[in-house]
Order: C-alpha cells, then sequence, then structure tokens
C-alpha cells in the first residue's frame, strides 16, 4: 500500500496539544490550502507511483490538523476532489486522521458518503493523566468507544500511540498497550514523545526521556502488537527537513533508523532468552537481516563468533538457529499481562 499524502494546514485543528508542532513535524511550509488544490497534487503523485510502482495499491490520505474537527461542508468539498479518483490508477479508498472526540455518527457518514475507508486516531495514551499533560481534552473512555464505533462502521482503523510522555510510567504505558491489544485495531504507529520548538513542553521545560528507555518501549509495543497481528506500520516521526533543522527537537529520542533500532532489541532479547551459544549459526529473513545483526552490527559485537545467514526461504519472524526453528513472536520475549500483575 503506497500512500498519496495531503497536508492540510494547521489552523484546520482547533486544538493546541501541549507536545504539537504541525509544521515542524509534519516538515510542511506549503501545505494545501483549498480543495482546488487536491486533484494536481493527486494526479502528480499518481504518474510517479506508476513509474516507481506499477500495480500498487494506493490510499489518497489526508494529513495535518484535525481532519473531522472543521467545517463539514469543507470536509466534504476535500473529499469530492479525491472521489474521482477511487477505483482508478490502483486508488483504492481515501484515509483520514483525526482525534477521538472528533467522529460521532454524522461525521461516520459523511465519511462513508465520500469513500473514505481508512481512520487514523491520534490516541496517544488510554492513561488519563498522561491525557491530561498533554492538553489533550479527550479521555481514555472517549478513544475507546471511538474505536469501537469506528470499527463498527467498517472501517480501516489505525491507533496512533506515544511514550515519553509527562506523567507515563513504565507500569502506565504497559496498560497503554494492554488496551490496544484489547481493542484490536488494524495498524498501529508508534512514536517516542520529541519537544518541539514553540510548543507547550518547550515552553515549560519538559525533558523527554532518551533513547535507552524509548527504546525499550518501543521494543516491547512493537513484539506484543505484532505477536496479536497488529502491524506497527510506523515507529518514529519521518525525518522532515523541518524537523532536522537545529533548534527543532529539543529532547527525546529521534534518529532516522529508529524502527531498524527497535527491532534490533527485540533480536537481542531473543538471542539472550535462548540463550545463544558461541559458533552458532543464526539464518534469517532477507528483509529482517539487518535487525538481527543490529544497529551498526551491535548484535554481532554483543554475540561474537555467530554467523548470520540470510535466506528468503525463512518467514518474518522465524529464526534457524543451527537448524531448529524459533517463531519469535511465540517465544514470550515481553510477557505484558504478567508485568502488570507485577
Amino acid at each position: 500500500m503506497k500512500l498519496i499524502p495531503i497536508f492540510l494546514p494547521e489552523e484546520a485543528c482547533p486544538y493546541h496539544c501541549a507536545f504539537c508542532n504541525v509544521r515542524a513535524a509534519n516538515g510542511v511550509d506549503a501545505p494545501v490550502h483549498s480543495p482546488r488544490d487536491v486533484r494536481s497534487k493527486i494526479k502528480t503523485a499518481l504518474k510517479t507511483l506508476a513509474t516507481h510502482y506499477p500495480g500498487t495499491s494506493v490510499e489518497i490520505a489526508f494529513f495535518g490538523g484535525t481532519f473531522t474537527a472543521g467545517d463539514p461542508a469543507l470536509m466534504a468539498r476535500y473529499l469530492q476532489e479525491c472521489t474521482p479518483f477511487i477505483g482508478e490508477s490502483g486508488v483504492s479508498g481515501i484515509r483520514v486522521s483525526t482525534r477521538p472526540d472528533c467522529v460521532d455518527e454524522k461525521i461516520i457518514l459523511l465519511l462513508k458518503e465520500h469513500g473514505v475507508t481508512t481512520v487514523e486516531l491520534g490516541v496517544e495514551s488510554f492513561d488519563d493523566r498522561v491525557l491530561r499533560s498533554l492538553k489533550r481534552r479527550h479521555s481514555a473512555e472517549t478513544a475507546i468507544h471511538a474505536v469501537g464505533r469506528l470499527q463498527s462502521s467498517g472501517f480501516t482503523t489505525g491507533i496512533h500511540l506515544m511514550t515519553g510522555c509527562p506523567e507515563e510510567t513504565e507500569v502506565s504505558f504497559q496498560k497503554t498497550v494492554l488496551t490496544t491489544l484489547e481493542l484490536k485495531p488494524d495498524t498501529v504507529r508508534l512514536h517516542p514523545l520529541l519537544v518541539l520548538a514553540d510548543t507547550e513542553l518547550a515552553r515549560i521545560g519538559y525533558e523527554a526521556p532518551g533513547c535507552e528507555e524509548t527504546l525499550n518501549r518501543l521494543a516491547m509495543a512493537t513484539y506484543c502488537m505484532e505477536s496479536v497481528g497488529i502491524p506497527v506500520i510506523r515507529i518514529g516521526l519521518q525525518p522532515t527537513d523541518s524537523l532536522t533543522r537545529p533548534g527543532q527537537v529539543l529532547s527525546g529520542c529521534f534518529h532516522a533508523a529508529l524502527r531498524h533500532r527497535v527491532l534490533s532489541r527485540i533480536y537481542q532479547r531473543f538471542f539472550r532468552k535462548i540463550n545463544l551459544q558461541p559458533k552458532s549459526s543464526v539464518t534469517v529473513p532477507e528483509s529482517h537481516f539487518s535487525y538481527a545483526i543490529g544497529f551498526k552490527r551491535e548484535n554481532v559485537i554483543q554475540f561474537p563468533g555467530l554467523t548470520f545467514v540470510r535466506d528468503n526461504r525463512v518467514k518474518p519472524w522465524d529464526v534457524l538457529v543451527n537448524g531448529s526453528c524459533y517463531h519469535m513472536l511465540t517465544e514470550g520475549l515481553y510477557e505484558i499481562k504478567e508485568l502488570l500483575k507485577r
């Protein structure tokens, strides 16, 4: 699946969350300012996709702001600009991002009427203390109901979660992950909290956790989601020009290879659990080879003497160790329910 991103202006969102600086996060200096700008962007994107990714399924995706928080008539006009492309050139539908408190029944009917197939919710946390600290102005219960409402209406439903927030503890983040597992969304995006310039968190001097703690939590969340069949489709923000500009990220775990680092840590935990012996042969799928050897070959360094082999016949998350097959997702590397009992 490929996305044609349509970035709406920051003014489309009437809320002011403590962590939010949309322009820095999205890297958009000139977003779409009106519905009439949409068609040309879609046409240009479709030409590029046809050249580089022929035959690939495509969704038109509205990002930035809060799509369903504004004027319903304007929202309908944006969606109507996309309608002629549905079913053409591999376009399968429309994706929108919004808040849990902005998906009532009228909004759902409008979205379905205009071909929206996927709705992603910026949930961030299922801990009310964390939500209050972020000035989200909705509760965890509101988010739970919103997910259920979208699922029962037939939408592909995604959830965005964040770790490293004020008031968050290890246990509260585990509870957020457990709630997500119980809700069974179609996809999850995981983000470390970044303190960006020109945000309330920056003004109060909040210092986000460093990478060591953050990578451990992201690894746990990723493993637990994937173990129950919930794909983690994104880890961390895209390092855009705006975001990488000096002075934009004041604290937090910001790295261009964040997914690599997270999955490397999962492999590292697996190797430790099975008590991997020196001079063992480790065979992994081609797509996971870089994760197995680790970010900057950290797993090669920590487990000296291993022979790493890549093999396309091996399925993702399967590992052959000296000929014995392990499926990492059933190895219980993170027993989240047991952690919560402590």
